[in-house]
């Protein structure tokens, strides 16, 4: 396909499978990007990484570097939690490159004129771009660059440091070709680094073979605060399956008394979206997370994609389980361990579109 932007773009870093994945920070995060530019020949050219938050409207730019043999590096600073989009844009400055062949010729003692002419043309854009000082500046350099009795004058200010920035911090940038855009999700500082502390809500009672509650969960908060956690993880809340429900050491039989595991989850008294009876209601459990809060720590939740023989979800969506020949369901194992009491969830199902929606509605829901 013709296309009139000599400059190219490759290898663009920090991607993940070339940007078909998102890479991660957390805020007041650098994120480093490295590409390879280059285009025919011996033009010099300019480049700079443009980003901006999912909630920006303009992009903020940065300026890249050339460090070695076309590689140009950069950096910007991720400041608040959410995505960003970032890209690389590049183009042939032909301002820089005017002024850096004019020093060469200047160097080689060539006489100049017609090439002061046309630093006066590259000078012309950039008079409603730049502050009032440069502005006159400018304007002074086109004067002396067209007046060849100013020559000495002119080829003196050509060279010189501050037209150099002034081109550079101001680049026209003709035909200038852009990168893919790829994102970075920018994640909390806690994302980072916490300490986790696990217990099971149902041993959380003052007496002995009495079930625990989220109000006896409460009550140990500050005990886990002291110890320096963080985050308090629960495994599954949900009501527990009472089919194949496995006893004490993984027995298969399950005696009077025995609460089964957490990860069977779902029986007569709901599903993923439910809580355990024993443990309280959804009220009991907001207020757990309001004491949490309290205590500066924060509940996280296990989100077990699994199901109990008797969860709602196979009596209504047997095709979410795999079944064999025999007309039984396909429970869980780990050869040589069987797991009875747990049905994985069949992902290769033709209803699966209304299985992921289950799932990430449960997600939502929680």
């Amino acid at each position: 396909m013709q296309n009139q932007k000599r400059v190219v773009i490759d290898y663009v870093s920090p991607t993940v499978n070339g940007g078909d994945f998102y890479i991660k920070r957390v805020v007041n995060e650098i994120v480093n990007v490295d590409a390879h530019i280059m285009a025919d020949g011996h033009d010099v050219l300019g480049a700079a990484i443009l980003y901006k938050h999912e909630n920006d409207k303009t992009w903020q730019e940065t300026r890249m570097v050339l460090t070695s043999n076309d590689e140009w590096k950069a950096s910007f600073s991720v400041q608040k939690q959410g995505f960003y989009n970032y890209k690389v844009e590049a183009w042939v400055d032909y301002a820089l490159n005017w002024r850096y062949g004019l020093i060469r010729k200047i160097n080689d003692g060539q006489h100049v004129v017609s090439e002061l002419l046309e630093g006066a043309e590259y000078i012309e854009p950039l008079l409603n771009k730049v502050n009032a000082d440069d502005k006159q500046y400018l304007e002074h350099l086109q004067r002396i660059f067209k007046d060849e009795n100013s020559y000495g004058e002119a080829i003196s200010e050509a060279v010189k440091e501050r037209l150099y920035t002034i081109f550079f911090q101001n680049p026209i940038k003709i035909l200038a070709n852009t990168s893919s855009t790829y994102k970075v999700y920018v994640d909390r500082k806690k994302a980072r680094f916490s300490t986790w502390y696990e217990f099971f809500p149902r041993s959380a009672s003052e007496h002995k073979g009495v079930h625990g509650t989220f109000n006896d969960c409460a009550r140990l908060l500050p005990r886990v605060k002291n110890m320096g956690f963080d985050v308090v993880y629960l495994p599954p809340i949900h009501p527990i399956g009472e089919v194949n429900r496995k006893g004490k050491n993984n027995t298969t039989e399950a005696k009077e008394g025995d609460v089964g595991s957490t990860w069977g989850v779902g029986s007569q008294y709901g599903g993923h979206k439910d809580i355990h009876p024993q443990l309280g209601n959804i009220d009991d459990f907001k207020a757990l997370i309001q004491t949490a809060k309290d205590n500066n720590l924060e509940i996280a939740m296990d989100y077990a994609l699994q199901a109990a023989p008797d969860h709602p979800w196979v009596k209504d969506h047997p095709k979410w389980f795999k079944w064999r020949p025999d007309g039984t369901v396909q429970y869980a194992e780990n050869p040589p361990k069987k797991y009875q009491d747990i049905l994985p969830i069949y992902w290769e199902s033709e209803d699966y579109k209304a299985l992921w929606n289950e799932c990430l509605d449960t997600m939502l829901y929680w």
